[in-house]
């Protein structure tokens, strides 16, 4: 197998041998050029190839980044997977706080934030974020109606 012939054999509809993806993964500059390629015209012998060199990634995806819409893998990943390499923390920051309260619901957060914080620290964050008038308005209104309210 050639070098010259990489391109040709790349757009070939028919299978290709193993020895393209040796040689294709086996030096530096042809991984460069025409890694991805293989792995989106000859998933197969890509997946093959990228085993059997014992590597992850043959890409440089922020090289590739750069000059493709990486956009259409997007869909393809797992949430949860996604989620998992983030962070928790650096997901919902890319969501906006906000938008993530919203689209799980602020009584199902609020619950969530008071079980992870216990109600004392709840009730204790509440209180720091509100003026001494604000807090005994709040207090005044939820307390109880009858005999000890009164």
């Amino acid at each position: 197998m050639e070098e010259d012939s990489i391109p040709l054999k790349l757009v070939e509809r028919t299978a290709q041998p193993r020895r393209l993806g040796e040689l294709i993964v086996g030096q530096e500059g042809l991984k460069a050029r025409f890694g991805k390629w293989l792995g989106r015209l000859h998933r197969r012998l890509f997946e093959e190839v990228r085993g059997m060199a014992g590597t992850k990634g043959i890409f440089n995806w922020e090289e590739i980044g750069q000059y493709e819409d990486l956009s259409e893998i997007i869909p393809l990943l797992p949430p949860e997977l996604v989620v998992q390499r983030l962070g928790a923390e650096k997901a919902i920051e890319a969501i906006g706080a906000e938008k993530a309260i919203e689209a799980i619901g602020a009584e199902k957060a609020f619950d969530a934030s008071v079980k992870g914080m216990g109600k004392d620290a709840a009730l204790e964050a509440l209180r720091a974020g509100m003026s001494p008038e604000e807090w005994r308005d709040l207090l005044r209104r939820h307390q109880p109606e009858g005999p000890e309210g009164a």
